[in-house]
């Protein structure tokens, strides 16, 4: 791992006597689209600049033509070469040719990579990536229109400056049998998490019964219980009514006694003890 202008790098392979620099973004690019592409592989142009430091990769651009039945497929042609051109000029108008890669099983070049590396980039120092999607196998080449060779390897960077996250690449380069190990781990443990979540879902209804039947036979105890007080309280009320009418009946009314009058005694009226007085005499003149 080494520092280069504040960015992240890390080294695959050896180090060559040519430093070349790609991209970390443009590199998954290129694997994503060799695992997707179609069965004879997929190509494109690698976008970039040269300097003292070495030979820097940061963006590519598919080859791809429009077949007779609406069909795109991998090819340098010159409809491909035209869409090229007005995608760089749009895109990448700071960035030149540097190179292409090729993907297919086999990491050797096929015939057909020689011709389009030694026809179309045959600058010096051009580069030829090569990816191999069956055994996830990638080289670099290196050379002109004469002489080219395979390089012991080259960095990966990340212009943003963040840490490269090599677990990318191994999401998109695993083999078909990890491919399916890791689903069958991730189907077995999502199954465990739902069985789970089943079981839990099972109690709590089998407790919610358990309530529902608690609380039923609560409800007809209390209304049992509540009928019998309510029995109890009529017949007392019935008794009660009963005594009201029986107590008149045992109970006879006693005749009130009748009582003398008691007769005045006339009172006598004292006679005067007083004699009467003669009238008195007027005197004679």
């Amino acid at each position: 791992m080494a520092e280069m202008d504040n960015k992240q790098t890390i080294l695959i392979g050896q180090q060559d006597e040519k430093k070349v620099y790609i991209e970390y973004a443009a590199y998954l690019k290129i694997l994503k689209f060799g695992k997707g592409g179609a069965s004879d592989g997929a190509r494109g142009v690698l976008l970039g600049e040269k300097k003292d430091g070495g030979i820097f990769i940061s963006a590519l651009l598919e080859a791809v033509y429009t077949g007779g039945d609406g069909v795109e497929a991998p090819s340098f042609t010159t409809d491909s070469w035209e869409r090229i051109k007005q995608e760089r000029e749009m895109l990448y108008p700071h960035l030149e040719i540097l190179g292409s890669y090729s993907t297919h099983p086999d990491v050797h070049p096929t015939e057909q990579d020689i011709l389009i590396q030694t026809g179309f980039f045959n600058e010096p120092d051009n580069i030829l990536f090569m990816f191999d999607p069956v055994a996830n196998v990638e080289r670099v080449y290196i050379g002109d229109k004469e002489k080219w060779r395979r390089m012991k390897g080259f960095f990966l960077y990340d212009m943003t400056g963040r840490s490269i996250d090599l677990r990318l690449r191994e999401n998109l380069t695993r083999t078909v049998d990890k491919e399916v190990e890791l689903r069958n781990k991730v189907f077995h443990a999502l199954s465990k998490k739902v069985s789970n979540m089943i079981a839990a879902f099972t109690i709590c209804i089998l407790v919610l019964a358990v309530v529902n039947v608690y609380l039923v036979v609560q409800v007809y105890q209390n209304n049992k219980m509540v009928t019998a007080v309510q029995s109890e309280a009529k017949a007392l009320m019935d008794e009660v009514k009963v005594a009201v009418d029986v107590i008149p009946q045992v109970i006879p009314t006693a005749t009130p006694k009748a009582t003398a009058t008691a007769t005045p005694t006339p009172t006598k009226t004292p006679e005067s003890t007083k004699k009467p007085t003669s009238p008195t005499k007027a005197p004679v003149q």
